[in-house]
């Protein structure tokens, strides 16, 4: 059996994007709109960070895909956080990041962009996550930086939370 060129061009692009969704690559959506999604696979580039009784772990029991999760927990008066470095291209300046969440209870789930140069916000979103038990999506507010820079993005849940998070997504124009 043989595949028309139409065919073999739309399996390449089908495989292309099953691996971007599996390795968390870099993606061309269009010409003008630029995203990347990761799965959180547990695999650097991912680091924990908190202050105060926190903990920072991969999860493989509760996850949204494939196989894993970023599990944080936050004690009295503390904070957990998990995040990456996205390198934005040239020419791209108006972004935006969500990631997949599942909560026990309503909590809020803070989305964080942070230049790491200067260590300063681009964006702090406080997202209120009421659906418990099932993953939803906490999107942060917009934000602009100058173009091909770098940023942190990074969920935290503060002060005694407990929280699955998975798929980040930031996407720019």
């Amino acid at each position: 059996m043989f595949l028309s060129k139409s065919k073999l061009g739309r399996a390449g692009l089908a495989v292309v994007g099953a691996l971007s969704l599996v390795f968390g690559l870099e993606s061309e959506a269009h010409a003008s709109t630029w995203f990347v999604h990761d799965n959180m696979e547990g695999v650097p580039p991912w680091s924990f960070d908190g202050g105060g009784p926190h903990s920072g772990a991969w999860s493989t029991t509760q996850y949204y895909s494939p196989v894993r999760s970023a599990y944080l927990t936050a004690g009295y008066n503390a904070w957990s956080t998990v995040g990456r470095m996205v390198n934005i291209p040239t020419g791209l300046t108006t972004c935006n990041a969500e990631f997949l969440v599942r909560v026990a209870t309503p909590q809020p789930l803070v989305i964080e962009v942070i230049d790491p140069v200067t260590w300063t916000y681009l964006a702090y979103t406080s997202v209120e996550i009421s659906t418990v038990n099932s993953w939803r999506i906490a999107t942060g507010d917009n934000f602009s930086i100058p173009s091909g820079r770098n940023v942190y993005v990074r969920a935290t849940i503060n002060s005694i939370q407990i929280a699955y998070v998975d798929d980040m997504y930031v996407w720019c124009q």
